[in-house]
Order: structure tokens, then C-alpha cells, then sequence
């Protein structure tokens, strides 16, 4: 083809390249087991990114180069039978086991899990939810590191089209000189928008930022750029071991010094892609790695060969040990995950993979009956996978549309207020824990409660009476722990005639102190709170009812404690909102299993369903909820509640046959409404004075 040969072009087997996989996947078991001690080890995933960019690139271009095409469809079923049968395996055995450790209220989401680790679309599942990729705990899904996996695959989807403009000129003019040229311009405009682009995400929607695909494109082309390197560049012996050993360095350093807090991936990313990058220079255009150094070591080199199926199940024997135990993991618990995560990595390797793997993909190849039987077997694998996924998601709403077909007239909140707290419900609570997640105020109201992000502008919705026939024009405002009042006081105000804007935004709650999250999140929270103060003041409400999580984190100062911040915050804002002419009434935060040391209350009931002992839990302090002082210095009544959740004693997740939290600390809009007409009671004339 009259071009210089690439660095690819020598097909020799990269034992420098392997040991790179076995510290990349080494960083990232670590980190995932031991985070306190390798607080930055998620940057194996950016060096893993960097190897499969080089490869897949190197690839693609020796087949332009000897045949002057790229042949689409067969490149992407090399991908399918390199990727797909271990993480197959692994997806039906999680699924498998997670039936028996994975609450039933948890269902429904591993479920939809399932089907986005089969497809490959499980990081866009996580940037929707604004999932956080740290250590396991047991509200972890299984399935999350399928994320990393997923950024590859939609990879692999166009990144054979780059390579067909080299293609092109191949056929046109003979030769791929011109093509070349070209593609490395597009490879290289890619990774800079990408990069450009994760930069700008980072600092916006830095959850969302992490997980999606436009925001990693960058790393694996820095990869691919690698690929184009001439064969006949060379470095000296002093040279290759300054890159090799310095780019294994960075990557260490990066492993060490980076935290959750580390804004990521965005220019920080940068540092560990760079390191990567020099280690697979120096193996390219330098002396090649000698059988004494230690990433030649057999360990190593064996852990390399491992690492894709370590990889794929690490994390899931982390989740489910941790889970079935209900506590954090102990050290030696956690050696023996690594050995079995060991053990079984090396199983799938000698079973799995390089049983697909040694079948090579012809070119019109004759059919014979192994790999009828091969495909036939992968096809009822991947089926398998799908109907344990729907599985999943649909036996948990059978059961909770049958628990609300067999669900007579129930008392709800009434039971609490003559004292009548059963232990037990005979049908089951309405709703069934398993759907419970389902029955929240957005349901009806879908587009009311603003989520996390960026502030783009205040989102109002209203309720009750309208504007025009209203006795009283009240605001309702706060965070989530707001909204799930919503219910309770929107059949107050249709009683009353009450016109009500909600000002609803997710982890937010309506204060004048910054709250302890990350950067993006907290200057979102302040904007979001200096323009609902600035609406309150504009429309000049009769009466603003607040109300807001008690466990929200506030810093800590020099000077005050968190709960005098948070004191400090709302009555800060309450008398900008009395400035204003306003009544303002405060709702009592509700009781919070989670404070007590129950992580998951739905799980208890579903586990517990015969005996609710173990899911009842001790009657907060009257001043747990920091609203309680912050109206004592702002002169705000505020409602007290928890004689709605809780006796003297102990407060219950079902009360009147009623299931009273949607998830750990959100209570249902059907128990909600149960509470209106006590609510009323002590609402209603502090709101109309």
C-alpha cells in the first residue's frame, strides 16, 4: 500500500501492555475493597480506556492497511464474542443470587439493571439517576460497574465508520497515505471536543458528568492516536524507561492523591490518561519489556490475562457479600472476596473466554455444526438473561397490584391518632413495599419537583383552588421532605380554598447557608434558594408553609456546629419570607428510620411481614429535627408530626394498614393523605392567623 508501517503493525504479543491491564484492574479492586487506603484506585478505568482505544485502533488500522476496507459487521462480532459470553455468565448469576440477598423492594431496579448491562446502556441508567461511584454499600447496585463496559461497546459501535474514510481513499487512489492523514485529523478533533466537553460537564453536572459516554470518547481516542505512531519512531533505552517508568508513576500518583472529592473525570482525567499513554509510547517505539522486569513477573502477566473477567466480578461479590450481611465488610472478609473474585475470574477466563476466543471469525466460512451449537447456546444465554431481567421487574407490581386488589378501606394515619399501632396487617400494607417506591407525590405531579443539576430557572407547580377563587395564595416550599406533604396539604387547601404554588427542587432545602454536598450540587442548592426568595417576595404570599429533610449536612465552622449552621440557615430565610408579610409555618420533619440504623424500612417490612419487631424503631427527640430551634428564633410555629408516625415509644413503618415510607426516609402519598385531615387541624389556623 506504499505507507509507512504503524506501531501496530507488529502483531508480537505486548507483555507490557498486559502487565498495564493487571494495574489497572488492580487499582480498581482496591479502591472498590479498600477505599480509605487507595482514595483515587478509580482510575484504572481511564487506563483500561487508554488500552482498548490503542488496540482497537491498531486493529482497525492494520485491516484498512492489508485490505484497504474495514469490514463493520465482522468487527463488531469479534467485539460481541470477546465481551459478551463472560459478562453473560456473570449477569445470570448475579441475577441468580441477588433473588435470594436482594430485598424485594430492590427488584425492579436490579431488573432494569439487568437489561442495561445486557445492552450496554447501564452508564446512561447511572447518569440518570445521579448515581455516585464509590464503595459498595448495600443500596449499591450490582450491576454499576457495567457502566465502564458500557462506554466501550457504544465505542466499538462507531468507531469502525472513522476508520472508513481511510477506507475510501485506499480504493480511490491506491493507497491509504492520504486517508491516514485524514483520520488521525478526525481522531484527533474527536478527542479534543471530548475532552472539551468532559471539561465543561465536569464543573456542571459532575454525578452525570462521570458515567456518560460524550465525556470518555476523549480517553479511548487518546488511545487511538497512539496507533498512528510511525514504527520506524525509536527512543533510546534511557528514554523508553523515563516514559515507562514515569507514565507508571503518574498513574500511581493520580491512585493515591485523588479522592470522591476530586472533580471527575474533566482536566483531572488528564493526568492519569497521560500516564497511560507514556507507558504504551515507551512499549511501541522503545525497548521492548524484558522478561526480569517485574510486569514481566508470572503473577502479573497471569493477572493481566485475567483482568477483564476480575473485572466483571469483583464488584458484584462485593455488593451481594455486602448486602446479605447488612453491615460494612471486614478486612478478612474482604481478602476472601479478592480470592474469590480470584478464582473465579480465572475460571471464566479458561471456560468462558477463551473458549469463544480461539474460534476465529471467517470470512465466508462454511457453516459446521459447532458453531450452530455455539450460536444457539449464546442465543439462549442472552434470552436467559432478558427473562430474568423482566422477571425481576414484573413479579414485584404483581404483587403490589395484587396487595391493593385485596386492600379494603384502611385507616391510615387515624390509627396512629387513637394509639392503635399493629404489628401486624392482615393483606399486607397498602401499598406493598415492593411498589412503594411508585407511591410518591410525583406521580400525580410529574414535573413539580425539580431534580438535581444545574439551576436552570425555578419550576412551580399549583394546586388547590385557582388564583382568582382563592380565600388565601400559600406557598408551599423546600426540599423533597417538602414535596411528600404535597398530598396532605393539597386536599387541606381544596377544602380551605386555598390557591398553593409548590417550589419543590430535590436535596435542597430553602436556607441562606450553603449545605455540604458537592460543588455543583451546593451552588445549584444557592441559586435555587436566592430565586425562590426572590419569587416569595415578588408575589407577596398570604401564608409559605416550609418544611425540609432533617438529616440534611451542613458544614461545620470554625465557630458553629452543624446543627447551628443549620438552625442559623433556616431561620435566615424564614425571616426574608416574613419580610415579606407573609404567615410562615413550618411542618416537623418526619421520623427517620435511617437514624436509627435502618438502612432500607421497606425491606424490613417485606422481610419482616409477620412480625414487624425488628422495623420498629425508638420515637426521635423533640428537638432531632434542627426547624424546632430555627423557629424559636424566627418566631415560626412549627407543626410538630411525629404523633402521626410514632406511640411514646417507637415509631412503625405500617400504621392502619397503611405502609407508611415510600423508601428510606420519604413517606407515601397514600399515608399522606391519611394524614390530611389531622394535619388540618394544626395547619389551618396558622395559616389563616
Amino acid at each position: 500500500m506504499g505507507i509507512r508501517r504503524s506501531i501496530i503493525d507488529t502483531r508480537g504479543f505486548r507483555r507490557d501492555i498486559q502487565g498495564l491491564r493487571a494495574v489497572a484492574v488492580a487499582l480498581v479492586v482496591v479502591y472498590h475493597l479498600f477505599p480509605k487506603h487507595l482514595s483515587g484506585g478509580f482510575v484504572g478505568v481511564d487506563v483500561f480506556f487508554v488500552i482498548s482505544g490503542f488496540l482497537i485502533s491498531g486493529h482497525l488500522l492494520r485491516e484498512v492497511t492489508a485490505t484497504g476496507r474495514v469490514d463493520v459487521p465482522r468487527f463488531w462480532l469479534r467485539r460481541a464474542r470477546r465481551l459478551l459470553p463472560a459478562a453473560v455468565v456473570v449477569i445470570l448469576a448475579v441475577a441468580a443470587i441477588a433473588l435470594l440477598v436482594v430485598p424485594m423492594t430492590a427488584w425492579r431496579e436490579l431488573g432494569v439493571q439487568t437489561f442495561a448491562s445486557l445492552f450496554y446502556f447501564e452508564n446512561w441508567r447511572l447518569a440518570l439517576n445521579a448515581d455516585s461511584y464509590t464503595a459498595a454499600a448495600p443500596s449499591s447496585s450490582p450491576f454499576q460497574h457495567f457502566w465502564s463496559l458500557s462506554v466501550e461497546e457504544q465505542f466499538y459501535i462507531f468507531w469502525p465508520f472513522v476508520f472508513l474514510v481511510m477506507a475510501l481513499f485506499a480504493r480511490r487512489d491506491r493507497g491509504t497515505a492520504r486517508g491516514r492523514t485524514l483520520t488521525l485529523v478526525v481522531v484527533a478533533a474527536i478527542a479534543g471536543v471530548s475532552f472539551a466537553y468532559s471539561v465543561w460537564f465536569t464543573d456542571h453536572s459532575r454525578a452525570a458528568a462521570y458515567f456518560v459516554t460524550p465525556t470518555r470518547i476523549w480517553e479511548l481516542a487518546a488511545g487511538a492516536l497512539l496507533a498512528f505512531v510511525p514504527a520506524q519512531a525509536r527512543l533510546g533505552v534511557l528514554w523508553t524507561e523515563v516514559l515507562r517508568w514515569g507514565g507508571l508513576g503518574v498513574i500511581a500518583a493520580t491512585a493515591l492523591l485523588y479522592t470522591d472529592a476530586t472533580p471527575f473525570p474533566g482536566s483531572a482525567a488528564l493526568v492519569p490518561v497521560l500516564g497511560a499513554a507514556a507507558f504504551v509510547l515507551a512499549g511501541s517505539t522503545g525497548t521492548p519489556v524484558g522478561h526480569g522486569s517485574p510486569l514481566s513477573w508470572r503473577p502479573v502477566q497471569r493477572t493481566g490475562d485475567v483482568s477483564y473477567s476480575l473485572y466483571l466480578w469483583h464488584w458484584p461479590l462485593i455488593v451481594l457479600t455486602t448486602t446479605a450481611l447488612d453491615r460494612v465488610l471486614l478486612p478478612l472478609e474482604k481478602i476472601g472476596i479478592l480470592g474469590l473474585s480470584v478464582a473465579l475470574a480465572s475460571l471464566s477466563y479458561a471456560y468462558v473466554e477463551n473458549r469463544w476466543r480461539a474460534r476465529p471469525v471467517r470470512r465466508h466460512a462454511p457453516p459446521r455444526r459447532p458453531r450452530r451449537l455455539l450460536t444457539a447456546a449464546s442465543g439462549l444465554a442472552v434470552l436467559a438473561v432478558a427473562v430474568s431481567g423482566a422477571a425481576l421487574i414484573t413479579v414485584p407490581q404483581r404483587v403490589a397490584d395484587q396487595a391493593a386488589a385485596n386492600a379494603g378501606e384502611r385507616a391510615g394515619a387515624a390509627a396512629a391518632v387513637r394509639g392503635d399501632y399493629a404489628t401486624t396487617t392482615i393483606g399486607g400494607p397498602v401499598p406493598a413495599p415492593v411498589g412503594a417506591n411508585q407511591d410518591n407525590w410525583t406521580a400525580d405531579h410529574p414535573d413539580c419537583q425539580q431534580k438535581l443539576g444545574r439551576f436552570t430557572g425555578l419550576t412551580t407547580c399549583q394546586v388547590g383552588a385557582p388564583n382568582a377563587d382563592a380565600d388565601l395564595r400559600v406557598a408551599l416550599v423546600g426540599d423533597s421532605h417538602a414535596g411528600h406533604w404535597e398530598p396532605a396539604v393539597e386536599e387541606i387547601a381544596d377544602q380551605q380554598d386555598w390557591a398553593v404554588t409548590t417550589y419543590v427542587r430535590s436535596a435542597c432545602p430553602i436556607t441562606t447557608v450553603r449545605a455540604t454536598g458537592s460543588s455543583d450540587h451546593d451552588d445549584a442548592c444557592s441559586k435555587w434558594n436566592d430565586a425562590v426568595l426572590t419569587d416569595l417576595a415578588a408575589k407577596h404570599y398570604d401564608a409559605v408553609i416550609v418544611a425540609s429533610a432533617s438529616y440534611t449536612a451542613f458544614p461545620r465552622t470554625a465557630h458553629t456546629s452543624p446543627e447551628e449552621e443549620a438552625v442559623a440557615g433556616y431561620s435566615g430565610a424564614w425571616d426574608r419570607m416574613q419580610a415579606t408579610g407573609a404567615r410562615v409555618v413550618a411542618l416537623e420533619d418526619n421520623p427517620d428510620p435511617t437514624a436509627a440504623g435502618i438502612a432500607d424500612i421497606d425491606a424490613c417490612v417485606s422481610e419482616h411481614a409477620d412480625d414487624l419487631g425488628p422495623c420498629l424503631f425508638p420515637r426521635p427527640r423533640d428537638d432531632a429535627d434542627p426547624q424546632v430551634e430555627a423557629g424559636s428564633r424566627a418566631e415560626v410555629p412549627v407543626v410538630d408530626t411525629t404523633d402521626f408516625f410514632c406511640n411514646n415509644r417507637v415509631c412503625s413503618p405500617i400504621i392502619g394498614g397503611v405502609l407508611v415510607y415510600q423508601d428510606r426516609t420519604h413517606i407515601t402519598a397514600t399515608y399522606a393523605d391519611s394524614i390530611a385531615p389531622f394535619l388540618g387541624k394544626r395547619l389551618v389556623p396558622l395559616v389563616n392567623g
